[in-house]
């Protein structure tokens, strides 16, 4: 189940990095409805718990040690969403739109190749089920 719930979230987040690619200008205007101590707990708690569920389908995914190690820096991470809070979330957002277009574009990129490999690496091979 857990590999399942990985694949569909890699997928998700593919698909929200190409739509990034595409119109890099959403990402400042989606931010701003989460940047309030509500949304900043619940992507810390997102975060959180999908390194758990990384780390739970390790064993059946194609990579096993990247499922892992990818786990644990998920839960690192919603650890400092929650330790930055809201001020510090605001900083990193004013900063990386005042990058432009281009770094929001590569963020994109970013988030593209990573939903594939996730999803990639937790759907079984053909023949493996």
């Amino acid at each position: 189940m857990a590999r399942k719930i990985v694949a569909v979230f890699g997928a998700v987040v593919c698909l929200a990095g190409l739509f990034f690619v595409v119109v890099p200008t959403s990402l400042a205007d989606m931010t701003e409805a989460v940047l309030n101590p509500v949304g900043v707990a619940f992507a810390g708690g997102i975060r959180v718990l999908f390194g758990i569920i990384l780390w739970l389908a390790a064993d059946t995914a194609r990579t096993p040690r990247t499922f892992k190690v990818l786990g644990v820096l998920f839960v690192l991470g919603g650890i400092g969403v929650f330790a930055i809070g809201v001020p510090g979330l605001t900083s990193i957002v004013e900063w990386g739109t005042s990058r432009g277009d281009s770094f929001i574009r590569l963020a994109g990129v970013f988030a593209t190749c990573l939903g594939g490999f996730l999803a990639w690496s937790a759907i079984s091979p053909r023949g493996a089920e």
